[in-house]
């Protein structure tokens, strides 16, 4: 794997961490959230949809796959209770 495929391949991993995490964070029923907080879960999930549908347009067949796995692990960290 050369640079060229690694680098995109980290930053998109990072990228769908901080999507998936900040998701995560953010209260799941409609009723306990403001409206800023309706926006911004629309727009991480726009972001997160959108780089996945583009890595596949290019044939980015690993990276999307990583992403995909990011957003999902970010989504379970930000879903754990606080003790």
């Amino acid at each position: 794997m050369q640079l060229t495929d690694t680098l995109p391949t980290i930053v998109c991993a990072l990228i769908g961490l901080a999507v998936g995490l900040i998701d995560g964070l953010l209260p799941k029923s409609n009723d306990r959230q403001t409206d800023s907080q309706q926006r911004w879960t629309a727009v991480f999930s726009l972001i997160g949809t959108g780089m996945v549908v583009i890595l596949i347009l290019l044939g980015r067949d690993l990276t999307s796959w990583v992403a995909i796995g990011a957003v999902v692990l970010g989504l379970l960290l930000g879903m754990i209770p606080p003790h």
